[in-house]
């Protein structure tokens, strides 16, 4: 495959991990893509052979106490595929009870949420597994990430009968601001409950149920997005992060977790399916966004061209990234917030933040003239006042874990 043949030249050429011009730095820049050492930790992954000098790039500069935990796991990964024998002594000890940390956090949490579904199930409530707890029936996970939540769906009709029958004494059922999901949380254990599989309802008056695969889940069967939708929902998912700061370190998780479906399941990426598919599911906008990113990283599969003929650019694809980069600097900022004590973030410091952000932008580009930023930022979320903007995104947050001043829960 291309991906791998590019990094069978890099084997050839030891110069280029030493000397290349694009640090992971100045790759940074860029949120979407891949630095040199996450595409050769990605390959590793693929099953390209280990060698000294992919071993010196993966730990050069390499931070323990810092490092991401999702690419600590991956490396350790890679350790269990292809052997220990290139890793540094001192650090094997370290990488492998890190894998084996994941798999106990993992593995003593499970029971508690085989409980919760077995309560559902018995009151014949249907449920369906989604994001990372529904990967490890389409692939050998093993211990790539720790699971730090777990998600589940129900028909939306059964929605709030399911959050009454999971509350126990001493657990918290909070049922979010926004319609989306509830969480059940005891003890460090989190189950998000989904009445929508994707943001927004997209998939109401479809057929994503039905298309549903049944597995047996410890004895219980349980159902799982058929591998189309699966790879639909996880682009869509993957791209709320991207702007973020947590997206650098979900980046490989997403492609792998992509690849291995479609490699595991025997799907065929046709991408005209997936588009008619996005589509129905409201999604067509992510959807585009994240495939050119998949097509940029495994270009043997599908290339930027084929994504650009069934999903082409259009004005509400562009209206909708300029109001993804808002949403996300509203995360980014309400996470500082939350974590810094500078008091609750108000209307009033959501617009400041954003007229800070965007100082520069010039509104007469636009398609038709805003004479403040604020009749612009209104205007592109089609909210009428500060407020309305407030309670569509600050409160929907949950910022500060209660009712955020000015604003309603």
């Amino acid at each position: 495959m291309n991906l791998r043949a590019r990094y069978r030249e890099v084997n050839e050429s030891t110069m280029l991990f030493k000397n290349s011009a694009r640090t992971d730095a100045d790759q940074l820049q860029n949120k979407e893509a891949l630095t040199l050492r996450e595409k050769c930790l990605l390959s590793l992954l693929l099953g390209d052979p280990l060698t000294k000098d992919k071993m010196g790039l993966l730990m050069e500069g390499i931070d323990f106490e810092k490092a991401s935990q999702n690419y600590l796991l991956m490396l350790s990964r890679v350790g269990y595929m292809q052997g220990w024998d290139l890793f540094p002594k001192e650090i094997v000890p370290r990488l492998q009870g890190i894998h084996r940390h994941a798999q106990v956090y993992n593995t003593i949490r499970t029971p508690w949420l085989i409980e919760k579904i077995h309560t559902l199930l018995q009151a014949h409530v249907p449920v369906m597994l989604i994001k990372g707890l529904a990967m490890r029936f389409y692939y050998d996970v093993g211990a790539p990430r720790r699971m730090s939540d777990y998600d589940i769906a129900v028909p939306e009709s059964e929605y709030s009968r399911a959050m009454s029958l999971l509350q126990k004494d001493g657990e918290i059922c909070k049922d979010l601001t926004s319609p989306h999901h509830g969480q059940i949380i005891g003890d460090y254990r989190v189950i998000e409950v989904h009445r929508w599989i994707f943001k927004h309802h997209g998939e109401k008056d479809t057929d994503i149920w039905e298309k549903a695969i049944k597995f047996d889940f410890y004895g219980q069967e349980v159902l799982v997005p058929c591998p189309e939708d699966m790879f639909i929902h996880q682009l869509d998912n993957r791209s709320r992060d991207i702007s973020t700061d947590t997206f650098p370190d979900r980046r490989i998780n997403w492609l792998y977790d992509c690849y291995k479906l479609l490699e595991t399941s025997g799907t065929k990426l046709d991408l005209a399916r997936i588009a008619i598919r996005a589509k129905q599911f409201n999604v067509e906008n992510s959807t585009r966004r994240m495939l050119l990113i998949f097509a940029d990283t495994f270009s043997d599969i599908i290339t930027v061209e084929d994504v650009e003929k069934v999903l082409p650019s259009t004005p509400s694809y562009e209206r909708w990234i300029k109001r993804e980069n808002i949403y996300q600097n509203i995360c980014t900022e309400q996470k500082r917030y939350h974590y810094e004590p500078q008091g609750p973030l108000t209307p009033l410091r959501i617009c400041r933040v954003l007229k800070r952000q965007y100082a520069g932008y010039r509104f007469e580009r636009l398609e038709r003239p805003y004479r403040s930023f604020l009749q612009y930022l209104l205007g592109v979320h089609k909210v009428e006042s500060i407020m309305g903007l407030f309670r569509k995104y600050g409160a929907r947050l949950c910022l500060l874990g209660g009712k955020p001043k000015g604003g309603t829960a």
